[in-house]
């Protein structure tokens, strides 16, 4: 896709483009976006994205609740715990481990979902945010 002035695309949330041989990057924009009654994620200005679920097929306490799109069936779906992946949408997107070698963490409570939140939003960088997740206990 072309873009006025050569802009590029590199995720849904920065804009990359070049002027007159130098590279600029547009400011990102914070957003909310549900998912299937089930969950939500959010992106930061900082380009950090962290996504909660607790639906059917995640590792939540309401994993084995039915089909995966029982959370659709009803007004509102709660659970007990979550899962949570956090992304990199900068000029290199990528996903941030979280241990064991794995992009997603489960069965958190709703204290340490808030605690990855508030690191997503605060975070430098990744290396700021990989140490801050250091000290929550993700396990």
């Amino acid at each position: 896709m072309r873009y006025p002035f050569g802009y590029r695309i590199f995720s849904s949330y920065i804009h990359v483009f070049e002027w007159f041989g130098q590279l600029k990057i547009i400011k990102v924009m914070s957003k909310f976006v549900s998912t299937q009654n089930k969950g939500f994620n959010m992106t930061f200005e900082n380009g950090i994205s962290i996504s909660v679920q607790w639906g059917v097929g995640n590792y939540c306490s309401r994993k084995n609740d039915g089909e995966f799109g029982e959370p659709m069936k009803g007004e509102f779906w709660e659970a007990t715990s979550a899962e949570i992946m956090i992304r990199d949408t900068n000029s290199n997107p990528q996903n941030i481990d979280l241990g064991n070698d794995d992009s997603v963490a489960g069965w958190l409570d709703a204290g340490q979902v808030a605690d990855c939140i508030n690191a997503c939003s605060q975070a430098r960088n990744v290396s700021h945010l990989n140490q801050v997740l250091k000290r929550i206990n993700l396990k």
